[in-house]
């Protein structure tokens, strides 16, 4: 007999979406697979991500268990009885949240992801799949959310690479509600370190979640043509991002770097291995800043609407240099910048 059956059933329920986003997405990821040997390159790129990501993610799982066990005095029945009981007596989310956003070093990790994905990512996925016509452009958010970003972003990437651009004017976008989005998602990320300790941190964290799908989702007489306005207005986005996420970014880092002074990198190191939630959300962020980076090179060679002298040859001295500074910027500033330019030279 099982306990806590609900719990067992939220935690399967956790492993249905996964399967059914993968569901929504694969077919087209399988026909981009076929088609472009960049295609090919990604999606191995993505198994890599989610072999890293979720390799400390079930050491966390593990880790939980053991804590629980070590805690308790219960004597389940059965393996599933065991489980229900030590789902029900732990918060999986919440433990693992608070985990890699309590703490200067912590946060100076997770806050990357959080800002990249809040600021660039999403409107980067709003516009591409409308310019492309991919379906289901909001399970690519919500399988990052749910597995791994850098996940997702690789199969994201994966389908673009097969299919063009289509002309601006079958593109539809709503770069107001976007823009509110953005804005929103980076205060909740400048909010989360002050109530990480207090009540207020779920509901920051899933507002900072739910408003990632809203550009995603909208209806199709809330979107509009896609004209030259409309494109200088999300190259404002990006730099808007980039700056706000540089301005987060030191905010983060200084202090960082006064408290731990020559221990700093050293501290970054073993805080990274110190918890299996902050190495699995570590891994995360690396494997966006690698992918990211890689994708800009091989983006800014396949730009070919140059304008007042905005060449491929200049469009790939950015992506280099903006590549290069990556290690130290990060993606969340670095890849804003390179879309900001890349929205300038399609206009």
């Amino acid at each position: 007999m099982i306990t806590y059956p609900v719990d067992i059933a939220i935690l399967a329920g956790y492993f249905a979406l996964i399967f059914g986003l993968l569901g929504c997405i694969l077919p087209f990821v399988a026909k981009s697979w076929v088609w472009s040997k960049t295609s090919q390159f990604t999606f191995g790129f993505s198994l890599v991500a989610l072999l890293t990501t979720w390799t400390y993610m079930f050491k966390y799982f593990h880790y939980s268990y053991l804590q629980w066990q070590s805690s308790t005095d219960a004597r389940p029945e059965s393996l599933l009885d065991s489980l229900s009981l030590w789902l029900h007596s732990v918060s999986l989310f919440d433990d693992a949240w608070r985990t890699v956003s309590v703490g200067t070093i912590q946060w100076l990790w997770s806050h990357q992801l959080c800002a990249f994905t809040s600021t660039v990512w999403m409107p980067f996925l709003a516009i591409e799949a409308q310019r492309r016509k991919i379906p289901y452009a909001w399970a690519y958010m919500l399988l990052g959310q749910v597995v791994a970003i850098s996940f997702a972003a690789c199969l994201f990437f994966a389908v673009m690479a097969c299919l063009p651009i289509r002309p601006a004017g079958t593109v539809a976008f709503n770069a107001s509600i976007t823009a509110i989005c953005a804005v929103v998602g980076i205060v909740t990320v400048v909010v989360s370190p002050f109530v990480a300790t207090g009540s207020g941190f779920m509901p920051n964290l899933m507002l900072m979640h739910a408003v990632l799908v809203v550009p995603l989702l909208l209806p199709n007489n809330w979107l509009h043509p896609f004209t030259v306005r409309q494109s200088r207005a999300l190259a404002a986005i990006y730099l808007f991002s980039a700056g706000a996420n540089f301005v987060n970014l030191l905010q983060q880092l200084i202090p960082a770097i006064v408290t731990a002074k020559a221990q700093f990198i050293p501290e970054m190191i073993s805080v990274f291995m110190g918890h299996p939630a902050q190495s699995s959300i570590g891994c995360d962020i690396l494997c966006v800043n690698y992918f990211c980076a890689a994708w800009m090179i091989l983006d800014s060679q396949s730009l070919d609407r140059p304008k007042q002298g905005l060449h491929t040859k200049m469009n790939r001295k950015i992506a280099y240099f903006l590549c290069a500074a990556t290690p130290v910027l990060s993606i969340s500033i670095t890849l804003p910048l390179y879309l900001a330019w890349r929205e300038l030279s399609y206009t």
